[in-house]
């Protein structure tokens, strides 16, 4: 319905899910996914299609509902009758983070809201009090990803390079 809407609009309609996106490689600077990685059906492939559409050094935001929360842990115990949320499949902060991570993303920020007790305005750095976190993410070179999937990788010099998955 909403289609139809908006190609009598003239608005071109794609039709894609997140794990296969219609776009081609390195075609967008920044990609936003905002309450939908906890529906779609293989978040490591949405993320491998996010990183494969974005430019070099493009950057990802992820905003979801943290499942070790207070909201997070009711959505998680109430989702088989909710209307809203039967489908979804709640992540933790360290559970979005290694995604990215492991997909060739580095976290470059995290912020965090609706913090139980506070006024819903307050936006605070990094997780663990709010229901709701927002992590920004920068798409990383080849040697990078090489280097947080544990394979050794040589700088130019000859160094090796190597790091191990985000420790949350």
């Amino acid at each position: 319905m909403m289609a139809v809407k908006a190609r009598a609009r003239g608005v071109t309609i794609l039709s894609g899910t997140a794990e296969a996106l219609p776009f081609p490689e390195g075609c967008f600077d920044f990609v936003l996914l905002v309450t939908t990685l906890c529906f779609v059906d293989d978040p490591s492939k949405a993320l491998g299609e996010a990183f494969r559409v974005l430019k070099s050094e493009g950057e990802i935001i992820i905003g979801f509902i943290d499942r070790e929360s207070e909201l997070g842990q009711k959505y998680s115990k109430t989702r088989a009758s909710s209307r809203f949320y039967a489908d979804a499949t709640f992540f933790s902060s360290c559970e979005v983070q290694q995604h990215l991570q492991t997909s060739g993303f580095k976290t470059t920020k995290i912020l965090q809201a609706l913090i139980p007790g506070e006024s819903p305005a307050l936006i605070l750095e990094g997780f663990g009090k709010g229901a709701f976190v927002a992590i920004k993410a920068l798409k990383q070179s080849l040697l990078y990803r090489l280097s947080v999937s544990g394979v050794a990788a040589k700088r130019e010099d000859g160094s090796l390079l190597q790091s191990g998955l985000v420790r949350c």
